[in-house]
């Protein structure tokens, strides 16, 4: 969704007053303005003097930019960012002229600026619309441009630094491992190619009222009688996951871990269950998930004898 503008050069505008203005404001001139391109922002810098209420800033495509025209916001601030993304879509090999102008409380303005113009090389919108039902997912707005890839950090709601860092070339991501009760907060961004990251998207905000992709080992394993005839019976076994897709398990005799030649795979939802097993005898059930990375968890076991 959103792009990388790259600064050719950072223009600053000297002016020599401004007192003449559009209604002849006397509280406050510009000095100086500047900008200069951050990812896809531009971020702008105001010296001016006496007392603004305001200011102005239009900008636009430079072949069609006129001060006041195009696209126009107001700041309170002498320094922050244009994200230019909420305004307008530009095109690779374009230029932008901004400008700007002080706003007294009488409502006088001073004169606009000099343009200072940028150019656009390389952009990589942000990704959009952030959700998670099942799994991650977003969607990307680089129409027509070659997404390499993306990253995903996340970590509990309210964190800072880098949190923890998922890079994939889809536009959904699975497996991401959150605990019951837990808020966590999501960030995206995309890579169009070598170094041309958007900046990140979000803080998307997702609750986990249950654990997902904990790779934890299998809790409250139990089993049901599901039948007896004369000395054989058979057992169904249930378990709790922790947003495993897969486990293996083993029904056996003795207390030797089963070897790999011994183990079953199952998919979460369902559970196994085992016929012709002898009366009087004790078996040994054993139950572990398989996690995202392909690692396993820790073995749950139950006895099992009728």
């Amino acid at each position: 969704m959103r792009k990388i503008f790259t600064l050719l050069f950072v223009a600053v505008a000297l002016l020599q007053g401004c007192s003449g203005g559009d209604e002849g404001s006397s509280c406050s001139k510009i000095d100086s303005f500047s900008v200069t391109s951050q990812l896809d922002k531009l971020h702008f810098n105001i010296v001016a003097e006496g007392d603004a209420g305001f200011y102005e800033i239009s900008f636009g495509p430079s072949d069609q930019a006129y001060p006041g025209g195009g696209y126009t916001t107001t700041t309170q601030a002498t320094t922050g960012d244009l994200d230019l993304e909420e305004f307008t879509d530009f095109s690779n090999g374009s230029t932008i002229t901004i400008y700007a102008r002080a706003v007294c409380p009488d409502g006088s303005k001073s004169k606009w600026t000099p343009g200072v113009t940028v150019s656009i090389n390389d952009y990589c919108r942000r990704p959009d619309n952030i959700n998670y039902t099942l799994e991650l997912s977003w969607d990307n707005r680089n129409w027509g441009e070659n997404v390499s890839q993306y990253q995903i950090k996340y970590g509990e709601s309210g964190f800072t630094g880098n949190g923890t860092v998922f890079t994939t070339n889809n536009t959904f991501y699975d497996g991401i491992p959150m605990a019951a009760q837990t808020s966590y907060d999501f960030y995206v961004r995309a890579n169009c190619g070598g170094s041309s990251w958007s900046s990140w998207e979000g803080p998307y905000t997702y609750f986990s009222q249950t654990n997902q992709n904990m790779c934890l080992q299998p809790s409250n394993v139990s089993y049901t009688i599901e039948y007896t005839n004369g000395s054989l019976w058979g057992a169904n076994f249930s378990y709790n996951g922790n947003g495993e897709d897969q486990f293996e398990y083993a029904l056996m005799t003795g207390t030797a871990a089963p070897t790999n030649a011994q183990l079953s795979t199952i998919s979460s939802g369902f559970t196994p269950t085992y016929t012709g097993l002898n009366v009087n005898t004790t078996y040994k059930f054993w139950i572990r998930g398989i996690c995202d990375d392909g690692s396993r968890t820790a073995w749950s076991t139950i006895m099992v004898t009728h």
